[in-house]
C-alpha cells in the first residue's frame, strides 16, 4: 500500500490537468499494442497493417508493462513540446534511466545502447519513431481523446462540487481510500511519501511514482474511452481494471525495491 499524507495546503493545490499529454497517451498505446488482451485483438490489428517501420523502435523502449524511460513520456499538453522536452533530455539524464529501466530486459540492443551513448543519428531515429508513432496511434483520434477527457474532467468536477476532493482522489486508481488526511494507493510499496518532497531536491522517487500514478489513470481513460471499454461486459471491465492495478503495482514496485 502506497500512502500519501496530505496537508489543508496539499488539498488546496489539488488540480487536474486542463488536458491529455499526449506523451503518456502515446507511450501508453505502444505498450497496448504489444498485450494479448483478447478485448484489444482488433485494434492491434488494425493498428499493425499501417504502424510504419519508422515508429518501430519504440517497441524497443517501451515493453507491455509500460515500464520505459520517464524521459520519453513527459508531461505536456502538446505533442510538439513534450517532443522538444524528450529530444532535450540532459544527456546523463537519459542515460541514467535507460541503464535504470533496462537492467531486468534479456536483451538490450544495438540500437538501445547508441541511444544510451547519446548517437545523434539514433536520436533522430526515436525523433522519426515518435512522430510516426504519434501520427498512426492518436493524431486522427486526438479530437475524440480530448473530447473524452474534457468530458471526464467535467464528472470530476461535479463529483468534487457535491461529494468533495476525497470522494475525487478515491477513483484515481482501483481500490484508492481516502481517510481524510491520507491516500491509500493499493500498489505493493511500503512507502508513505510527503507531498513536500515534490519542492525537495534529493527526492526523485516522489515524482517518478507520481509519473506512472498518472499515467496509469491516463491508460484508463484510453481503454474506456478511446477503445470503448466502457461498453463491455462488465466481467472484461473487471479484468481490464485488474490488469492495469497489476501492471501499475509491478511498474512501482521494480522501481522502488
Amino acid at each position: 500500500m502506497l500512502h500519501l499524507p496530505f496537508t489543508a495546503e496539499d488539498v488546496a493545490r489539488t488540480r487536474f490537468a486542463p488536458a491529455p499529454g499526449p506523451m503518456l497517451e502515446l507511450t501508453a498505446a505502444v505498450a497496448m499494442l504489444q498485450g494479448r488482451d483478447p478485448l484489444f485483438g482488433p485494434w492491434r490489428r488494425r493498428t499493425a497493417r499501417v504502424l510504419p517501420r519508422a515508429a518501430h523502435p519504440l517497441f524497443e523502449l517501451v515493453p507491455k508493462t509500460l515500464r520505459g524511460p520517464l524521459f520519453l513520456d513527459p508531461v505536456s499538453l502538446g505533442f510538439e513540446d513534450g517532443l522538444d522536452l524528450v529530444l532535450s533530455t540532459p544527456v546523463t539524464a537519459a542515460r541514467d534511466e535507460l541503464h535504470k529501466v533496462m537492467t531486468d530486459r534479456a536483451r538490450i540492443t544495438p540500437w538501445v545502447r547508441a541511444l544510451e551513448d547519446h548517437d545523434r543519428q539514433t536520436w533522430r531515429e526515436l525523433r522519426d519513431a515518435l512522430v510516426s508513432g504519434y501520427q498512426v496511434l492518436l493524431a486522427a483520434h486526438w479530437p475524440q481523446i480530448r473530447a473524452c477527457y474534457q468530458a471526464e474532467l467535467e464528472l470530476r468536477g461535479r463529483q468534487w462540487a457535491v461529494a468533495g476532493v476525497g470522494a475525487v482522489l478515491t477513483t484515481i486508481h482501483p481500490g484508492t481510500q481516502w481517510d481524510g488526511s491520507v491516500l491509500h494507493i493499493p500498489i505493493e510499496s511500503h512507502l508513505r511519501i510527503d507531498l513536500v518532497a515534490f519542492e525537495e531536491l534529493g527526492h526523485p522517487e516522489v515524482a517518478t511514482v507520481a509519473i506512472v500514478l498518472i499515467a496509469a489513470v491516463k491508460v484508463r481513460l484510453v481503454m474506456r474511452h478511446f477503445m470503448e471499454v466502457r461498453r463491455a461486459p462488465l466481467a472484461l471491465r473487471l479484468v481490464c481494471d485488474g490488469w492495469l492495478l497489476a501492471a501499475t503495482a509491478l511498474i512501482v514496485t521494480v522501481y522502488l525495491v
